[in-house]
């Protein structure tokens, strides 16, 4: 009896040791980016199962596999497809999302090693007791937040250990998307520490696989591995997505010829898009816009191969075009404080943030809601946001709250070019 009492006493001290020490390496935005990433369609991506990289990766040991293309190709969206696709009762799966354009721990490569950290001792005791070990040590030196951090060389080191332990007992699989959304000399340096856990995984008995993502640059080439290069692949995905958003934004008039113009519009998109979905999915509108207007297909033909060949021209052209020129310099302002923010805003913090600009404070005002362009709601805040932004500007909810930010990471890039 003493002695079963003892051994309850020290497993629930080794379990408070434990969730003490998931608590010192979480944080709220751990999943947000791959959460509001976009499933597939329902037969979207499929092409990546046959692919012949894909296929060695998958039947290699200790595989790993570059996601690589340009900008607003559908990387993120693959890597969602391949992690789900990987599910399996014995495999133990490890993700973390980069997002630029979130908190600093959604950036960095401390962020990575938390998220990644925290998902392994969840589901490996052996790799609970290394980190169990090393939170030991920590807390000797008091309480975490106050006296002591994590530090990136510690976890590395702490996480390729747990990582060398686990993987007698478990496949593992890890996937890290968006390298490039980490600062340069981040991502190189997060690469070289793929490949070291890679080098140190290949005498595990156990299967694992390493897949990551990112564009062209700062990464490029691999000297070991597997390539999968997006705008090679994804015609006929950005094919289908076209036809489908055509059919949704070109009105359903009594125009005989409207099939057969979607049909010739979808293709010219297409063959224009040159493998990037987001120069896709912002030029239906703009075309189709112009079809519902009742101008000839002719006429929309003509606009469309006058239409900007990459995104940052793209941006440019629904800056000055799309944006009505009474609304310009709000929307700079709006540009602005979702640029250079430190910390991603929400509804309520930016409708005070633009009510706090220099043109609108007057002597007489005892508050910035006595701003005449104060915004009294976040519903009209939201409205207001899509017109200033021209759709470049999104509000994502995430556990109840929201936060406001650039459609994609190559909008900020381009604004700060």
């Amino acid at each position: 009896m003493i002695l079963a009492r003892a051994h309850n006493r020290a497993f629930q001290v080794a379990t408070n040791i434990v969730l003490d020490c998931l608590k010192s390496l979480a944080f709220p935005q751990m999943r947000f980016r791959q959460d509001e990433v976009q499933d597939t369609r329902a037969d979207s991506c499929d092409w990546i199962l046959e692919h012949k990289a894909y296929k060695s990766w998958i039947d290699d040991q200790h595989g790993l596999l570059w996601i690589k293309g340009k900008p607003g190709s559908g990387k993120s969206t693959l890597m969602k497809r391949i992690y789900k696709e990987n599910a399996t009762q014995e495999n133990i799966r490890l993700a973390f999302f980069f997002h630029r354009r979130g908190v600093q721990l959604q950036q960095t490569s401390i962020g990575m090693l938390r998220t990644i950290s925290h998902q392994l001792i969840s589901q490996s005791a052996s790799a609970r007791a290394v980190f169990r070990a090393h939170y030991n040590e920590k807390k000797s030196f008091g309480h975490y937040g106050l006296d002591w951090e994590w530090h990136d060389a510690e976890l590395r080191q702490a996480l390729k250990s747990a990582l060398v332990v686990a993987t007698k007992s478990h496949a593992i699989s890890i996937f890290i998307d968006a390298l490039d959304e980490a600062s340069e000399s981040s991502a190189e340096s997060i690469v070289a520490y793929i490949y070291e856990v890679n080098e140190e995984l290949q005498g595990s008995a156990r299967q694992t696989r390493i897949c990551f993502s990112c564009r062209h640059y700062p990464i490029f080439s691999l000297n070991i591995g597997f390539e999968v290069c997006m705008e090679k692949e994804n015609d006929d995905d950005i094919s289908a997505c076209i036809d489908e958003e055509l059919s949704k934004h070109i009105q359903a008039h009594k125009r005989q010829s409207r099939e057969g113009d979607i049909k010739v519009l979808q293709r010219q998109l297409s063959s224009s898009a040159s493998g990037v979905f987001l120069w896709a999915s912002l030029m239906v509108p703009i075309v189709a816009k112009e079809y519902n207007k009742g101008k000839s297909l002719k006429h929309v033909l003509v606009k469309l191969h006058r239409a900007p060949p990459d995104l940052g021209s793209i941006y440019e052209h629904i800056l000055k075009t799309i944006i009505d020129a009474e609304d310009r310099e709000d929307s700079l302002h709006l540009m602005q404080w979702i640029s250079l923010a430190n910390r991603p805003l929400s509804l309520t913090e930016l409708r005070f943030a633009l009510a706090l600009d220099d043109h609108s404070i007057h002597d007489f005002q005892n508050s910035v809601q006595d701003s005449k362009d104060f915004v009294e709601d976040d519903e009209r805040m939201e409205q207001l946001i899509t017109s200033l932004s021209g759709g470049l500007i999104e509000v994502r909810d995430h556990d109840g709250s929201n936060v406001v930010q650039f459609i994609h990471q190559s909008v900020n890039d381009s604004l700060l070019k």
